[in-house]
């Protein structure tokens, strides 16, 4: 028994010096950080604002690699299958996070198991846009008017699966509305074919809508969150709308830095510190505010708690609602 134990106990030495070892030399070359979306999505120029941020403070190059497709399972999969070492990490969003895998049970991966998380580095208010030409202004018009023409009005979304897709299809639920989905390949397709009046109804990140929504080719008819948002003054805040129940779809989507599970404690730390300090810069403030994001700096435990939360609105909207894949 004596040296059953001087051998456990020699093992946990080794493991523990191998993680310091580990911490100390890292990184040692540069830092995949892989994105689900293509170059110049949303998450892409996130995720590239950070790298140019950290590669100081890392002393190494942060290098975006995208891999687009299969609402980012592309992604998910290459991150899941690369070595636990910190040196492949993703940028995923809360589609891929927790809205997939509330909805859905074929997919091949657990978000708090296949991998750790590092940061949410932010959260994004989106924005329900329409065709100029619609008689409503607001999302009380719009739920109305949908209750007068029952599946007259579509709506676009970014694919199945997608924050557009799953957020409308909540909106629906919440309302009682019935509207057509009509997929696209990404944001910018669905404001330009909402423009030419193909479909009516749209939801998207404030920053692929703004100058399109201040040009007067469409109409902001709200916002998620509780504030109105820069340069939008006659978008709602869904949260002082008329229309009870809508401050679920806060917020549109979270940007999350995970790597795969089992990379070493130390490395997980130091990471953790370096993309919370950039977030809580003046200049990062500034900067994610500008392109319509809410920069944060919390705890990986706080991550998991919004992430597990996050699940749970969408496993009880799958229940509620009878919502499958495919639908």
């Amino acid at each position: 028994m004596k040296k059953i134990l001087t051998g456990v106990l020699a093992t946990g030495l080794c493991l523990a010096l191998a993680g310091t070892t580990m911490a100390q030399q890292y990184p040692a070359r540069p830092i995949n950080v892989i994105v689900g979306f293509a170059a110049g999505s949303t998450t892409d120029t996130i995720a590239r604002y950070y790298t140019q941020a950290l590669a100081d403070k890392l002393s190494q190059p942060l290098i975006v690699q995208n891999r687009p497709g299969a609402s980012q399972l592309a992604a998910i999969t290459e991150l899941k299958g690369a070595a636990a070492d910190g040196h492949n990490i993703m940028m995923i969003t809360g589609s891929a996070s927790s809205q997939g895998p509330g909805v859905r049970d074929d997919l091949p991966y657990n978000t708090l198991e296949d991998f750790v998380p590092i940061a949410m580095v932010a959260t994004a208010q989106g924005v329900f846009v329409a065709n100029k030409d619609l008689p409503f202004n607001d999302i009380a018009g719009l739920v109305a008017y949908a209750k007068e023409h029952p599946g007259e009005l579509n709506y676009g979304s970014s694919g199945l699966g997608s924050a557009s897709n799953l957020q409308i299809e909540l909106l629906k639920s919440i309302t009682g509305i019935d509207m057509v989905h009509i997929p696209f390949a990404g944001s910018g397709e669905i404001m330009n074919a909402i423009i030419a009046g193909e479909i009516d109804i749209g939801l998207g990140p404030i920053q692929g809508a703004a100058s399109l929504v201040n040009s007067r080719q469409l109409k902001a008819i709200g916002v998620t969150g509780s504030k109105s948002v820069d340069g939008m003054p006659d978008a709602q805040p869904l949260s002082s709308s008329e229309v009870p129940g809508l401050s679920v779809l806060d917020p549109y989507t979270y940007y999350l830095i995970i790597a795969p599970a089992g990379t070493p404690q130390p490395v997980v730390d130091q990471l953790h510190a370096a993309f919370n300090a950039t977030s809580e810069k003046e200049d990062t403030v500034t900067a994610m505010h500008r392109m319509g994001f809410e920069p944060l700096v919390i705890s990986s435990e706080e991550a998991v708690k919004r992430v597990t939360a996050d699940i749970e609105v969408w496993r009880d909207f799958r229940e509620q609602t009878g919502f499958t894949w495919g639908k």
